[in-house]
Parts: structure tokens; sequence; C-alpha cells
């Protein structure tokens, strides 16, 4: 779906449209032509930011140009490989939960060990591809805010805009040059750490990360029988009650991460989108002016920024429930061996 956040430059030709004045009535079969041919004649400069999860391509095969982006899996990998006893120790050991009783101390030992390998490699992925999204979203806020200031400073030239809204939208250009500014260097910073993490020389922007996240999976993923039953296992030990409530609240916040990702995608986006549309129409129409198209742009960065967020929080929350998984097979194939029966 496509968000529209730039002003139109063209219309500077006619300033009469934002003065306030009235406009003439408008037939509303006409709106649509006369949006189109607002695209044809090049007076609205369009951003298109592609959420539709059906057109999404998979992080594994995303490219930055003629480059293929560093997989989550084969960060895994490289991650792995730094561990080469590790890695050996797992060669051959089984990882179904069903028989995590029957594996040896080092073993299993082993196995709690991969699990926090891969959730910190996921969470330091995860928050490094978003940074990087957010920056590029946050430069066409950028690019949009420049035309928007000047457009009202043109229109101040010619009488008519007056001085609180050019100032205004001056403001609007310095603070999300500003917020620029601060996602860079969060992206830097979040580039970095994964960077050392992976152990990995040279620039760290070689490792050509994908341009967004993946999007949500089609529905969450369960918990195998075995753990949902050592989960409800009933204990009197203050180590084990602990960590079961802590596998209670990270599925929680799994679960609700997911759903207010999918309330954006199905919802709050689409909504988000038809509004747009209709104030596009009604400006074409000359029903609105300007300024309320620049209100409306600002709620779609709002919509945008939220979704990705809510998007962030679902992956970030998902690396952290195995660790927490693996924790608990360990402390009750000591103190339990029975709730596996």
């Amino acid at each position: 779906m496509k968000f529209l956040f730039a002003a139109c430059l063209a219309v500077l030709v006619h300033p009469s449209t934002f003065a306030g004045e009235a406009s003439p009535a408008v037939d509303v079969g006409d709106w649509s032509k006369a949006n189109e041919r607002v695209h044809e004649v090049g007076g609205w400069k369009a951003y298109a930011r592609e959420i539709e999860s059906s057109q999404a391509a998979p992080v594994q095969t995303q490219a930055q140009g003629s480059r293929t982006a560093l997989s989550l899996d084969e960060a895994i990998e490289r991650a792995m490989a730094l561990e080469p006893s590790l890695r050996s120790t797992l060669a051959n050991v089984s990882r179904h939960p069903k028989d995590y009783p029957l594996l040896s101390d080092h073993q299993r030992s082993a196995l709690t060990q991969e699990s926090r390998l891969v959730a910190d490699i996921r969470a330091l992925y995860f928050a490094a591809v978003v940074a990087k999204e957010r920056v590029n979203y946050q430069a066409q806020v950028v690019e949009t805010a420049a035309i928007v200031s000047e457009l009202a400073t043109r229109m101040r030239k010619v009488g008519n805009l007056n001085l609180l809204h050019q100032t205004e939208e001056q403001l609007s250009l310095a603070k999300t040059q500003r917020h620029l500014s601060q996602a860079r260097l969060h992206a830097a910073t979040s580039l970095e750490a994964l960077a050392r993490r992976l152990q990995h020389g040279g620039d760290p922007n070689s490792l050509h990360l994908p341009s967004r996240l993946p999007e949500l999976p089609k529905q969450l993923a369960e918990m195998s029988s075995v753990d949902q039953n050592l989960l409800k296992s009933p204990s009197s030990h203050p180590s084990v009650l602990q960590t079961q409530s802590e596998v209670r609240l990270a599925l929680v916040a799994r679960d609700e991460a997911y759903a207010s990702a999918r309330h954006y995608r199905d919802e709050i986006l689409p909504l988000q989108r038809r509004l747009s549309e209709e104030h596009l129409l009604h400006y074409n129409g000359m029903i609105k002016g300007v300024f309320d198209l620049l209100k409306d742009a600002r709620h779609q960065i709002q919509a945008v920024e939220g979704y990705l967020q809510a998007l962030h929080s679902y992956w970030h929350s998902e690396a952290a429930l195995e660790p927490k998984l693996a924790a608990l097979r360990e402390q009750l194939s000591q103190l339990r061996r029975d709730a596996w029966k």
C-alpha cells in the first residue's frame, strides 16, 4: 500500500487554493480523474512503503543491489562457527524436548548455551535491521518535510501564508532532521553490536543487512506438548517456580506483540491508507487545503512508525522465549525428571 507524504508543489501556480477562500463546487465523479491528472503532471511527489505481507520478500532472499543480504540463519551459522567445541558437541544431539532427559549433562549444557547464542544473535540481528529500516523511512520523512518547508516559504512570499504556519513547517523540518540524525546513530550502534558479536572484521556495512524486518508469520508457533507439560508441572522449588513464571510472561509478551503488529497491519494501516486517499480526493476537489494533507501525512508517519515498533517487538519477544524454555528444561531435568512422563 502506498503512503503519500509530500505536499503539492505545482499548486503554487494557484495560491488561492491555500488561502482559505471558498472553493467552487466539484462533481464527486471527477475527483479520481483530478487525482490521476495531478500525478501525471508531477504536482505530487510521492513516496511508497510496501506493507503487504504477500508481496514481502523473505529476509533470507533479500538483496542490496546485486549483493545478497545476510540472512538470520547465516548470522547464526557465523556465530556457531566461533564456537567449534559447542558445534562439535551438538553435532548429533537430538533437539526434541522429549529426548532432553536422555542427554548427558554436557550435552544439555550445550543445548542451553546454544539457545542463548541463537537468542542473542536474533535480538542483535533484528535490532540492526529495524534500525536500518527506520533510517530509510526517516530519510523519506525529511525529504518530505523539506519540500513542505519550501512550499511554505514560497506561499509566505506571495502573501498566502502567515508567519506562524511558515515557522511551524520550518520547525517541523528541523525536528525531522534531528530525528534522522538520531536514527543514523542508532543504526550505526546496532550494526556495530552485531558485527562485534559475529567478530566481523572491516567495515560493518559489508554485512549487507536486509532493508526491512521479515513480515509476521501466518500464525504463532505452538509449544511442544512436552514443554506445555513442563510449564504446568507442579513444583515447590523457588527456582522452578520463578522460571515457569518467566516463561509464561514471555509467552504473553510474544502473543501480545504478535496481536499488536497484526492489528497495525490488518486494521490501522489499511484504514490510514483509505483515509489518506479520501483526503487526497477532497484536496483535488478543492474541498480541503494543503494543511489538511500535511496533518494527514503526520498521521501516516505515526502509523508506519507504530507498525515498525510493533513488528520489532514481536520478533524480539520471539527471540527471548526459547532461552527461558531451555532453562526450564534444564531445571526440571535435575529436580523433576518425572515431569517428562
